[in-house]
């Protein structure tokens, strides 16, 4: 570029910066910071959802559950089925610490990550039966996920799979045949729960 072309590009910036459509955008912008949109979250916590008492039961579950249950992870998946029988509380909000979730991808020191692996007779077997009941998995995870103000996080199989391929009746003997399974490989496992969530995975 040419000392002129640059002195002429320099002219025209800061006529733009001195100019009344500047000063607007920053305006735009400025509300735009001060007032962001609602998240995804908070959109949904402000629907019209039929209520839920806190209850035990898994299944089946309320449209407010498998859209809310995880509210707190970014992705925010849909629930289809769990193992775990702790009542589901609605988040007050979206700075609800005490029911908002957190995952943590690791299960530490669990001895879970004995048996879990692309070499171990339960993972094998564990894909097996997923295909035999023709469950469309995408992902399949052992991570720790529970309320962000919870030290020590629930380790779960966390298993993930094409939207709208599993119903919920289905999904709740999946899980609870897991978690059977699991449990057979001794009670160092007891703590373990199976949960299934609608999850796309895009590989590269």
């Amino acid at each position: 570029m040419t000392y002129r072309r640059r002195r002429e590009r320099e002219k025209r910036s800061v006529k733009y910066l001195n100019s009344p459509q500047f000063l607007e955008e920053c305006r735009r912008l400025a509300e735009q910071a001060a007032n962001p949109p609602p998240s995804r979250l908070a959109r949904l916590l402000s629907d019209e959802l039929p209520p839920d008492e806190p209850t035990e039961q898994t299944y089946p579950l309320t449209e407010r559950q498998a859209k809310l249950y995880y509210a707190g992870l970014p992705s925010l998946p849909v629930l289809v089925a769990r193992t775990s029988t702790t009542p589901f509380k609605l988040p007050s909000g979206v700075d609800d610490d005490e029911n908002l979730k957190e995952l943590c991808p690791t299960a530490g020191s669990h001895p879970i990550k004995e048996i879990w692996g692309t070499d171990t007779k339960f993972s094998r077997d564990l894909l097996a039966y997923l295909d035999e009941k023709k469950v469309q998995w995408t992902s399949i995870d052992i991570v720790r996920i529970g309320p962000e103000d919870q030290w020590f996080k629930p380790v779960v199989i966390w298993v993930g799979i094409q939207p709208g391929s599993l119903t919920g009746r289905d999904g709740r003997e999946v899980v609870l045949e897991v978690q059977r399974r699991l449990r057979e490989e001794g009670e160092e496992f007891e703590d373990v729960e199976v949960e299934i969530r609608e999850s796309i995975v895009t590989r590269w």
